[in-house]
């Protein structure tokens, strides 16, 4: 998956260093902030039973399908 940031006029780029630095410097564009919450999630999951297990892989597939779209649309609209 590429990245892309945008700027405050509403640009994309695919590298950092593109945009201007309020922006590239103001942000925290990566990190691991999420950590505690996958960790939370992985041990619910795995007490999960197998039926729950395919309901929330259908969930996701279903919603990584619209974030491909979404996606497909704004290259598409470029």
């Amino acid at each position: 998956m590429n990245h892309f940031f945008a700027d405050f006029d509403g640009t994309v780029s695919h590298s950092i260093l593109d945009i201007s630095i309020e922006r590239r410097h103001g942000y925290g564009w990566a990190g691991s902030w999420g950590k505690e919450i996958y960790n939370e999630q992985q041990e619910a999951l795995l007490e999960t039973t197998e039926n729950e297990r395919h309901i929330l892989f259908i969930n996701m597939l279903i919603g990584l399908i619209s974030i491909l779209l979404i996606l497909l649309i704004i290259r598409l609209r470029s």
